[in-house]
């Protein structure tokens, strides 16, 4: 999952670049059609509600499970199995959601980008996702 959200988030920043680099990118068949890809990836990166595709707000969701689960000297509850049963299936919808996009509709953009003389959208291998730096932790007494 954590690659997904990188590799949407790497494809985002690309197609932000070339909304503000102007040029090609800017003239009507290229923007038009940069900004009806981010349109379709929007949803894996701030889709809103309960059956959202958002890649982060489904990580946010297994991290926290995962804290209670791990926090308890119990088997899961039902109510837990049910919430991680619910989550694997929003995620496998993602992630199917994003193989769509990312095996045919980046192809399809690339083969515009490259008729308007731009570089094609790249994808980042996973080990060149970049996961940012980790938040500054607090000791505790």
């Amino acid at each position: 999952m954590w690659q997904a959200y990188g590799e949407v988030d790497a494809v985002h920043r690309q197609l932000d670049a070339l909304t503000k680099k102007g040029g090609a990118a800017a003239q009507p068949p290229l923007k038009d059609a940069i900004a009806a890809f981010a349109v379709k990836l929007d949803p894996l990166r701030e889709g809103k509600g309960e059956s959202a595709p958002n890649l982060g707000a489904i990580g946010d969701a297994f991290a926290s499970l995962a804290t209670d689960v791990e926090g308890a000297d119990r088997a899961p509850t039902a109510p837990q199995e049910q919430v991680l049963t619910a989550y694997r299936g929003r995620l496998d919808r993602a992630l199917a959601e994003w193989d769509t996009l990312r095996t045919g509709g980046i192809a399809a953009l690339d083969q515009q980008l490259r008729q308007g003389g731009l570089d094609e959208i790249r994808v980042p291998a996973a080990n060149d996702i970049d996961v940012g730096e980790p938040g500054e932790g607090k000791d505790l007494p």
